[in-house]
């Protein structure tokens, strides 16, 4: 290969050998514009020079769509040659242009990653290797704040191509580096600077990802108490965006109530600042998202959807496609939450084409998890299991724990749907190992109810209430979107099942009481239902109008499946109070239209 390359080296002219080292300081090709910047070639020299460099088969042309300059590709013998030729003196003055070049690079590709994602990525995956290797040369010159800044526009490229490994490696050893050059903890004690408040944050945003939320939670409260005793620089921004970290955190352990506090501040934050900055109006329509997805976890879904709308709107006017689809995504779920299964396949598939088109592996993931779940609503078992091992397929790729985990979960609840037992044990098995594994309480409490559910259907009670009290031993330090009455009912599926009535009851009690309790619940009524409450309550008081109607109203419930809510109904028109008494042997949706009449009365 040496003796080939000597062959084409010598078809070029003099100039252009003379030019050719200082492009050793490039990792395999760069972009035109890049080389031309970091060599300071003349134009007429270059262009010579990348003619000759073609006709010798020493370097690929490859045309980006809508980017005005191609990538360079060269040929693998030609840069180790070439570092042979690059003197001392000549390498340290062309190294410090090919990296102060590539930060102001990562800095560029990150904003135009915004409003024109495919250009950006196409860019970014070609120049990943120039970019970190432009980071060890700011490394190696000291520069603590631009390698934070640095690192943290690398590590989102990173993300977003699934390269979660080789971004974990590059921040570990970014915050070693970081620590030594200032002599002191990243959380210690003194006024904190731009260069620690990044690597804290994108510390924190990595063990959320990672599925430790509790861990991330206590890092984001350190950095809050750390900003609020005062900086280096101006923080508003970085404490607004810490609010929506730690609303963040609040979500991922359960906590939506909690989180819609966190990002409600996080909102006044960036509202103060969106008139004059651009960065902060962008982040409103985030934290509109996340607001939203909490509003909807709660059971306020009315809400959540004018959240949304919020949103789509300002991430419409900043052009920001990647944002767009994360919102389509969302806004699927809420329709699912409402029951429209059509709206929400319509709007998973918007979510994943654009992150298809964008090249986002873990988001078009994510679609297909939730095209998955649609079809799982629906009892479409084999088109459900399709989405879902395509789903688990790529968070495998990514190493991403979590999702693989949550993956497993309903690929467990489709084979128990087919039929397939031993398939579903394996699969909840599975979840519980990576579960337990990461330490994630909300999606753990969620794989010990359905697996004892699994074991209940089979009748193995001793496993299956061993498992369900785990899971209430968890649900119960968690709010009223952990639905915590599914292990309740198991509980008292069980107590039934070895003859302890009293227990039994004990439990569905607290299954109709949990129930009633959640907010949501409201939304899953039938849309005659809240006028129907009223007038049964109005009846109950001795409305004769009401009691007219609502004679004539139960028989057509009775012929609709209704028939335990009507012997309730009857029983509360003759006189019965004790709500307990009625809702004995309800289902849930019944004890819960009995228990709305009740409160109505009060």
């Amino acid at each position: 290969m040496e003796v080939s390359l000597q062959f084409s080296l010598q078809r070029l002219g003099e100039e252009t050998r003379a030019a050719l080292p200082d492009l050793a300081v490039f990792q395999g090709g760069a972009m035109e514009a890049v080389i031309l910047d970091v060599t300071q070639m003349e134009e007429e020299l270059w262009q010579n020079s990348r003619q000759e460099l073609e006709q010798a088969s020493l370097v690929t042309i490859e045309e980006l769509p809508n980017v005005n300059y191609p990538f360079l590709r060269f040929h693998p013998t030609l840069l180790p040659y070439l570092t042979t030729q690059l003197r001392a003196e000549r390498r340290a003055e062309v190294e410090t242009r090919y990296w102060q070049n590539y930060y102001g690079t990562a800095g560029g590709l990150y904003e135009l990653d915004i409003q024109h994602p495919h250009e950006a990525r196409a860019i970014a995956v070609r120049e990943l290797p120039n970019l970190q290797r432009a980071l060890q040369l700011a490394m190696a010159a000291g520069e603590v704040e631009i390698v934070a800044l640095f690192a943290d526009r690398i590590a989102s490229f990173l993300d977003i191509f699934g390269r979660r490994r080789e971004r974990d490696a590059m921040l570990a050893q970014v915050k070693q580096w970081a620590r030594e050059q200032m002599a002191k903890p990243l959380t210690g004690e003194g006024k904190l600077t731009k260069a620690e408040f990044l690597l804290l944050r994108r510390q924190g945003e990595t063990l959320l990802q990672q599925g430790r939320a509790t861990e991330a939670e206590q890092l984001f409260l350190q950095l809050l108490q750390r900003l609020e005793a005062g900086t280096a620089y101006d923080a508003a921004y970085d404490q607004a965006a810490t609010h929506m970290h730690l609303g963040r955190c609040q979500a991922a352990q359960g906590q939506p109530a909690k989180a819609i506090a966190w990002h409600r501040e996080a909102l006044q934050g960036f509202e103060r600042l969106s008139k004059s900055n651009k960065d902060a109006k962008t982040m409103l329509g985030r934290v509109y998202t996340d607001l939203a997805d909490n509003l909807a976890a709660n059971g306020q879904f009315d809400e959540a959807e004018q959240a949304y709308e919020i949103s789509l709107k300002i991430k419409e006017e900043d052009g920001d496609h990647r944002q767009l689809g994360v919102v389509f995504g969302q806004m699927g779920t809420l329709a699912m939450l409402r029951g429209d299964l059509a709206v929400a396949a319509q709007r998973y598939t918007i979510a994943l084409e654009t992150f298809r088109r964008l090249g986002e592996p873990p988001m078009e993931a994510v679609a297909w998890h939730q095209l998955g779940m649609v079809a799982q609503k629906a009892q479409n078992w084999e088109e459900a299991e399709r989405c879902y091992r395509e789903a688990v397929r790529i968070h495998e790729q990514n190493h991403d724990l979590t999702k693989m985990a949550s993956g497993f979960n309903q690929l467990a609840i489709v084979a128990k749907g087919a039929d397939r037992l031993d398939d579903a044990e394996r699969w909840y098995l599975r979840a519980v190992e990576v579960d337990e594994q990461i330490g994630n309480p909300k999606e753990l409490a969620r794989d010990y109810n359905n697996l004892a559910n699994l074991y209940l259907s089979q009748d193995r009670l001793a496993e299956a209430e061993q498992y369900a009290k785990r899971a209430v031993a968890i649900m119960e330090t968690l709010d009223l979107s952990a639905s915590p009455w599914a292990p309740y009912n198991i509980l008292a599926s069980i107590a039934q099942a070895k003859g302890n009535t009293q227990e039994a009851a004990q439990w569905r009690r607290k299954v109709q009481e949990s129930y009633f309790a959640f907010a949501g619940a409201a939304y899953q009524l039938p849309q005659w239902a809240p006028a129907f409450i009223q007038t049964v309550a109005a009846a109950v008081q001795g409305n004769t109008n009401a009691k007219s109607e609502v004679e004539n109203i139960l028989p057509q419930l009775e012929a609709g499946d209704w028939q335990n809510l009507v012997a309730a109904i009857r029983c509360m028109l003759a006189g019965e109070k004790d709500v307990d008494t009625l809702c004995a042997e309800l289902d849930l949706e019944d004890a819960y239209i009995v228990r709305r009449i009740f409160a109505a009365l009060s």
